[in-house]
C-alpha cells in the first residue's frame, strides 16, 4: 500500500472517530434542543385551540341560558293549550326559536320542552310532540346550563351537539327546557385549521371514550369511529382525573400514534366535557433539520480528513517524486519546501545532498576532461 494511501487511511479513521464522538454529543445536546422547540410549539398550539374550544362552548352555553330566560317561552309554558292566547304565545316562541337558527352560524335546531321533556315547541314543526324525557340534554338542562357531548341526530343523521338550560317562572319554579343543536363542524373549525401546522402535524379532539370527534388529518370518517388509546391519551385522562379544571403544566411525550407512526405529542384536558385535546407531529419531519445537519457534518469530516492527510503526504510524495528523477540522473530537479516541520527540513537536505551531488559530478568531469587533454 503507497504511503499517501496508508496516511489517508489513518488520518481518516482518526479524525472520523474523534470527529464522530463530537458528532454524537453535539447531535444528543441539538437533539434535546430540538425537541424542546417542538414541545414548545405544540403545547403553545394545543393550548390556544383548547382556549378556542372552551371561548365557543362558553359562547354557546351563554346563548341558550340567555333563550332560556326569553319572557316569550316562559309565557308559553305558563298558558293552558285550551287558554285563547296559547296560539298567539306559540306562534311568539315558533318566530323566536327560527330567529336564533337564523343568526346562528351553527345552529340548526332549536326546541323548547315542557317539565316532562316533550317537545311542545321547535323551528321544526316535526318535531313537536317528541317525548325527550330520557335524552341526557333534558336531564342535564333540568339541573342548570349544560352541554351534550357529540353524538349523531338519530332522526337526521346530524353529527352534533346540543346545549340546553332549565327554564324557570319568577319564583324558580322549574317550568321546562330550551335546547339548541349545533353542527359539530363548529368543532372542526377549530382543530381542522392547519394554519402554522407542519406536513405531518394534526390536532383533534377524543371525547371521554377515547374515540375521535374532530377530523383527522390523515385518516376518512373517524367521527365516533376511531378509536385513540395511545400513551399520549391515556396521560390526558390521567391528568383529568387527577387535576380536574385546576391549571396545570401538561407533559411532552414521545409515542406511537393511533397511526402507528412515532410521533412527538403533547395533550390539553378540556376538563367540563372531559374531552382531550391532542396535538401530534411526526419525529421525522421534527427531526429533518438535525439528520440533515449531521449528514452535513459528517461531510465535512470526511473533506477535512483528506485535505489534512493529502497536505501531510504531498511533500513525501513530492520526495519520493525527486528520488525518482535523481535516479534518472535528473540533478537539476528541486523537492525542498518552506515548511518548518521534519519534512520541510529533510526535503531541504534532500536538495542540498543533490546539489553537493551535482557538484561532484561536475568537478569528477572536469577532472576526467583534463586528464583527457594532458594524456594526448
Amino acid at each position: 500500500m503507497r504511503i499517501q494511501t496508508q496516511f489517508l487511511v489513518v488520518i481518516f479513521s482518526l479524525i472520523l472517530i474523534v470527529g464522530m464522538n463530537v458528532v454524537m454529543v453535539s447531535e444528543t445536546v441539538s437533539e434535546n434542543i430540538v425537541k424542546q422547540e417542538i414541545y414548545n410549539q405544540l403545547e403553545s398550539t394545543a393550548q390556544s385551540r383548547a382556549n378556542h374550544i372552551e371561548s365557543f362552548l362558553e359562547l354557546e352555553k351563554t346563548t341558550v341560558q340567555q333563550l332560556s330566560q326569553s319572557i316569550v317561552i316562559q309565557k308559553l309554558l305558563l298558558t293552558a293549550k285550551n287558554d285563547e292566547e296559547y296560539a298567539k304565545a306559540f306562534n311568539d316562541v315558533e318566530k323566536r326559536l327560527k330567529s336564533r337558527v337564523e343568526i346562528g352560524k351553527h345552529t340548526y335546531g332549536v326546541f323548547v320542552l315542557d317539565k316532562k321533556g316533550v317537545i311542545i315547541a321547535s323551528d321544526e314543526e316535526a318535531d313537536i310532540g317528541k317525548d325527550k324525557s330520557n335524552d341526557p340534554y333534558f336531564l342535564g338542562g333540568r339541573q342548570g346550563v349544560f352541554a351534550k357531548d357529540v353524538y349523531t341526530s338519530g332522526t337526521e343523521g346530524i353529527d352534533s351537539l346540543a346545549f340546553s338550560a332549565p327554564i324557570v317562572d319568577d319564583n324558580n319554579e322549574f317550568l321546562g327546557v330550551v335546547v339548541m343543536a349545533v353542527f359539530v363542524e363548529a368543532l372542526d373549525e377549530i382543530t381542522a385549521d392547519t394554519t402554522g401546522l407542519g406536513e405531518t402535524e394534526e390536532i383533534y379532539i377524543v371525547n371521554r371514550d377515547g374515540y375521535m370527534i374532530t377530523p383527522s388529518r390523515f385518516v376518512t370518517d373517524t367521527l365516533l369511529k376511531q378509536k385513540v388509546d395511545t400513551e399520549n391519551t391515556r396521560k390526558c385522562f390521567a391528568d383529568l382525573e387527577r387535576f380536574g379544571a385546576r391549571e396545570h403544566e401538561p407533559e411532552a411525550i414521545s409515542f406511537k400514534s393511533y397511526r402507528g407512526t412515532d410521533v412527538i405529542g403533547v395533550h390539553v384536558p378540556v376538563p367540563e366535557m372531559e374531552w382531550c385535546l391532542l396535538a401530534e407531529m411526526s419525529e421525522e419531519e421534527a427531526f429533518a433539520p438535525l439528520a440533515k445537519l449531521t449528514k452535513t457534518m459528517l461531510s465535512l469530516l470526511a473533506l477535512l480528513s483528506i485535505l489534512i492527510s493529502r497536505t501531510i503526504t504531498k511533500p513525501i510524495v513530492k520526495l519520493h517524486h525527486g528520488t525518482e528523477e535523481i535516479e534518472k540522473g535528473n540533478l537539476d530537479y528541486k523537492v525542498g519546501t518552506d515548511a518548518r516541520d521534519e519534512i520541510g527540513q529533510l526535503s531541504r537536505s534532500f536538495d542540498s545532498m543533490t546539489a553537493n551531488l551535482k557538484k561532484s559530478r561536475d568537478e569528477l568531469e572536469e577532472y576526467s576532461k583534463g586528464l583527457e587533454s594532458w594524456r594526448t
